[in-house]
């Protein structure tokens, strides 16, 4: 398989208008701090998988120049994550106007989306059940409960909150852009993955709400025995990346086992082999 990070950015992208930080400032200059929101393509000989649809989704498959898309896994119902349905649904009515691609996504975000998008005329919703599998030729994927938006007391009946998933592709990879924490079965389906994909969208020492820090990211994947992290959904605390990059790999030197072998920090367009 082959991974494609579409975006890489939090809710909002990077850079911020009017914003004079480090990263906004390197990111104007079009190098790797340039960051849309985070979105993924897993290819395979079996199909062409888009992981999320947020508001940058035409921009970003023009730009990898994808050709074709044969479904679409969401993470959330988020408007970064699913707010560029519409334009995606334009983008593949252009491309294949014949063809219907199916959307997996939890209940709850299954029914807010129909009533949201009601004359899409290339997708269709599918509600898939944690731990269910989706067979697409030899892929076997699965999706995962992780916690990141979903309200106490929440659930698909009461229809509250925002259901979240990542998706593991078996041992070879686990994409998870949204969370803050894996309930216990979820982290043993993907324990000693090849390639874990993870949301790290606050710097060092700080906090975002629902999401995971770049320290906190890279520990749990130690913990999960990753072989490869990559992070993801990088915010606005960060520094410019390729100073980023250097801190991770300062931090990966004095941090103790379990740790990944390998921590990638993700950005738009970056290519990775997944065995």
């Amino acid at each position: 398989m082959r991974l494609t990070f579409l975006g890489t950015g939090p809710a909002a992208a990077i850079p911020r208008p009017g914003h004079r930080d480090a990263a906004c400032r390197d990111a104007r200059k079009g190098g790797q701090s340039r960051r849309s929101r985070s979105a993924a393509i897993v290819e395979s000989r079996a199909a062409t998988i888009l992981i999320d649809a947020g508001p940058d989704i035409e921009r970003q498959l023009k730009r990898e120049r994808v050709r074709c898309v044969d479904l679409v896994l969401l993470t959330h119902g988020h408007a970064d994550a699913c707010g560029g349905l519409r334009l995606l649904d334009r983008w593949l009515a252009a491309k294949n106007p014949e063809r219907l691609v199916p959307v997996f996504t939890d209940r709850v975000t299954k029914r807010r989306l129909e009533l949201k998008y009601k004359r899409l005329a290339r997708l269709r919703f599918i509600a898939v059940a944690p731990f269910t599998r989706i067979t697409v030729g030899a892929l076997r994927i699965t999706p995962f409960p992780v916690r990141h938006a979903a309200t106490p007391g929440s659930s698909a009946e009461l229809g509250t909150g925002f259901p979240t998933f990542g998706w593991s592709f078996g041992r070879s990879l686990a994409y998870a852009s949204d969370l803050f924490a894996l309930p216990p079965r979820s982290a043993r389906l993907i324990k000693n993955v090849e390639t874990l994909v993870l949301d790290a969208a606050a710097w060092f020492g700080m906090r975002i709400p629902a999401h995971l820090s770049t320290d906190a990211s890279i520990r749990l994947a130690g913990e999960l025995r990753a072989r490869h992290a990559i992070l993801t959904q990088i915010g606005h605390t960060y520094p410019p990346h390729a100073m980023a990059k250097k801190s991770v790999r300062r931090y990966l030197t004095i941090l103790r086992d379990p740790k990944p072998r390998r921590v990638t920090l993700a950005y738009d367009g970056l290519r990775v082999n997944v065995n």
